[in-house]
């Protein structure tokens, strides 16, 4: 496990310096120690810790969860902690368990303990970054235009339509043309509200206005006209389950 910089919230002197030596041993560093919410939020800030370790109970009051509230609310950035307390009651657990502490540690616990514990949380903070990537790549094209990449999430896109082997991405910041079948661009939208209206042509469900039966026509958000084939439209008629 690689090193990393742990920032300890404690009022006990004691504890934190035993803290500090078993941290010490596994190979971590402590960027700081803190006994209340001021001091523990400016180190946090400016020293972006990659784990925390908070003692719930600070100077009598449970001031560890409140900064576990605030920590877990930033908007700059989330970094997984620990509870540690030795507070072992329901209703102070629950309190805790609201915040989302990666482990909650009761006092006292052992070098071991502690090691584990940080090991999870690291993994677990592994595993949701790589989740939050796919995900953000899942929902997201990036289309060469000349010396750029073009972000343009999926569900900005009005319809797709294909030119041989190539597909005309109609969307919010304009149409792109990309070197790529109708059949693999719908591989990529599996999971998405897309439907196939013609041979050559897909259109995103929640950008549809009106529907002209009679002309067999689709009018979009946008007041774009685009006409289905009637091969496709009962498929597509029955996404809406119109009402008679």
């Amino acid at each position: 496990m690689r090193s990393l910089q742990v920032l300890v919230i404690e009022d006990n002197y004691t504890d934190s310096l035993l803290m500090e030596a078993d941290l010490t041993a596994m190979g971590h560093s402590v960027c700081g120690i803190a006994d209340n919410m001021k001091d523990a939020l400016g180190i946090y800030l400016e020293k972006d810790p990659d784990i925390i370790l908070i003692d719930i109970m600070l100077h009598g009051k449970k001031e560890g969860i409140a900064i576990a509230e605030k920590i877990s609310s930033s908007s700059q950035k989330k970094q997984p902690f620990i509870f540690i307390t030795s507070l072992m009651d329901r209703p102070t657990f629950d309190q805790a368990k609201a915040t989302f502490p990666i482990s909650y540690l009761t006092k006292p616990f052992n070098k071991l303990e502690l090691e584990y514990a940080i090991e999870l949380a690291l993994q677990n903070k592994q595993q949701h970054n790589t989740s939050a990537s796919d995900s953000y790549a899942a929902e997201t094209f990036f289309i060469k235009k000349g010396n750029h990449l073009i972000k343009v999430p999926i569900m900005s896109v009005f319809y797709i339509e294909v030119e041989g082997k190539f597909s005309n991405i109609f969307c919010e910041r304009g149409k792109f043309l990309i070197e790529l079948p109708l059949k693999e661009v719908m591989e990529r939208l599996q999971g998405f509200m897309f439907v196939r209206i013609s041979r050559n042509c897909i259109v995103n469900l929640k950008e549809v206005k009106e529907i002209d039966l009679t002309e067999d026509v689709i009018i979009l958000q946008n007041n774009t006209r685009i006409y289905m084939t009637r091969r496709y439209k009962a498929d597509f008629l029955e996404q809406f389950k119109p009402l008679k």
